[in-house]
């Protein structure tokens, strides 16, 4: 008899969905063997009122390679694995003062929050993230310069690896037009004792990915490499080493062209299933081969043994 690997979303927002929303959308995955989803944090009181409201699914933090796949071995359970953040354009929103300026005395007082709940609910924290850049044109609006914001944002992710590497557990890094500062400061968290890392929505050319395999780093495709002008995306899963590729939706965000050349309103993590075939075809290997890729990486990206 031949075990089916369970398609796992290695990035959602499943805090983005009402528990009733959430319901339906579980059901919907599980016909398709989508079985769990590592939940991106926005901020860290977000992710305690999640907690709450998630609590039929959110499951606490596993250390072996059996105890994981044990989780999703249950055709009826989709399980949801928590991660708390600090989000780059939370920060925009949060951290500006009235001038456009970095907020220092604000920003410190969520990251002792944020450092203070990680701790309380280390039990359920998978992950830290998400965290990182963005300075794209949306994001900077109200910001006297670019260098204040990621002067925000440096502070926020700084504080995250030293939460992920305080806890033992892996980052998530978002990056959105600012690439080259997100490598410079990866680069730094790993000399600062960072192990894994993921960087999800990989948005750097395919060149770099043998850098983020050198560092052990892992870089997660979505609903994008289903875009046809999603050229540079779609090079980055054609070129990725098998060891480094994991696969996301970002849902409710950035969802797929399907193939009949719909595309959904919402995103969900069943149309992970999608992504997977279209990356499969990318790379010509065969959607199992690539669901087992993504389990493994999934499984070394959280360090189980």
């Amino acid at each position: 008899m031949t075990v089916k690997i369970p398609l796992i979303d290695s990035h959602c927002h499943a805090d983005a969905f009402s528990p009733k929303e959430w319901a339906v959308v579980v059901a919907r995955a599980l016909e398709c063997n989508v079985r769990g989803g590592l939940s991106a944090g926005v901020w860290w009181d977000a992710f305690v009122r999640f907690l709450d409201s998630h609590k039929d699914w959110t499951t606490e933090v596993v250390f072996s390679c059996a105890e994981f796949s044990q989780l999703f071995s249950e055709d009826n359970r989709f399980r949801i694995m928590p991660c708390i953040g600090l989000h780059p354009m939370e920060i925009a929103l949060r951290w500006r003062d009235t001038q456009g300026c970095f907020d220092l005395s604000r920003a410190e007082a969520d990251v002792a929050a944020f450092l203070r709940t990680g701790r309380a609910y280390r039990n359920y924290v998978w992950a830290v993230g998400e965290t990182g850049f963005d300075v794209a044109k949306d994001v900077v609006l109200g910001w006297s310069r670019k260098e204040e914001i990621l002067k925000a944002q440096d502070f926020g992710f700084q504080a995250s690896v030293a939460l992920a590497v305080e806890l033992g557990q892996p980052l998530v890094v978002h990056s959105r037009a600012a690439w080259a500062h997100t490598q410079k400061r990866i680069q730094e968290a790993k000399g600062n004792g960072l192990d894994k890392f993921m960087v999800h929505c990989y948005p750097g050319p395919a060149s770099d990915l043998k850098w983020i395999e050198q560092l052990e780093g892992f870089a997660g495709f979505g609903g994008v490499l289903t875009w046809p002008d999603a050229k540079r995306m779609r090079e980055s899963v054609k070129n990725s080493p098998l060891n480094v590729l994991l696969l996301e939706t970002d849902s409710p965000d950035l969802s797929p062209i399907l193939t009949d050349g719909t595309r959904p309103t919402r995103n969900e993590p069943v149309y992970l299933l999608e992504i997977a075939r279209q990356a499969a075809a990318l790379r010509q290997e065969t959607s199992s081969e690539l669901e087992g890729i993504n389990f493994c990486n999934l499984s070394r990206f959280f360090s189980l043994k």
